[in-house]
């Protein structure tokens, strides 16, 4: 009965270990691809109704050079617009584990109140005539400055309110 208890461990362990390096393998897989490893605007804040330029720095870990590389902003949902440019950017090539970076030219909406908007993006690429697409978020930050304005109607006296 012991020998019967350690041969079920040991097989117990194996399937174990089996489905450890399943995990291991997947896990891997999704960690290969076409990523954003930086994501900066200049200006860092930006006021409403200001322009700014948004830097994406791309990086290929995978094990193959990929082509074809569409990079698209989804600004459906934010206060932000295109400016002198498009909101899809394309890279003929990245070769395997080098970067690139990509320059998106964009407006604020005069009208958008401060705070940080996330915008997603879309990224295709082709790698061995595989067309693959991956999403994330990049933020940009609005930041007016305050704006106090007084009216005053007759006289003002020191100290009065």
């Amino acid at each position: 009965m012991g020998c019967l208890l350690k041969k079920m461990k040991k097989r117990k362990n194996k399937i174990f270990g089996i489905f450890a390096l399943i995990f291991l393998v997947l896990n891997i897989a999704n960690v290969l691809a076409v990523t954003i490893i930086d994501a900066s605007t200049t200006p860092t804040n930006v006021a409403p109704g200001a322009s700014l330029t948004l830097n994406l720095k791309l990086e290929n870990n995978l094990n193959s050079n990929v082509k074809n590389v569409n990079v698209v902003l989804d600004l459906g949902n934010v206060p932000i617009a295109p400016f002198e440019s498009s909101s899809e950017q394309s890279i003929d090539e990245i070769q395997q584990d080098d970067d690139q970076s990509i320059y998106f030219k964009l407006i604020v909406d005069p009208k958008a109140a401060s705070g940080i908007y996330k915008i997603p993006v879309k990224i295709s690429y082709l790698i061995k005539d595989e067309r693959e697409n991956k999403t994330g978020v990049v933020s940009v930050i609005v930041n007016a400055q305050p704006k106090i304005t007084i009216t005053a109607e007759g006289y003002l006296i020191q100290g009065m309110e």
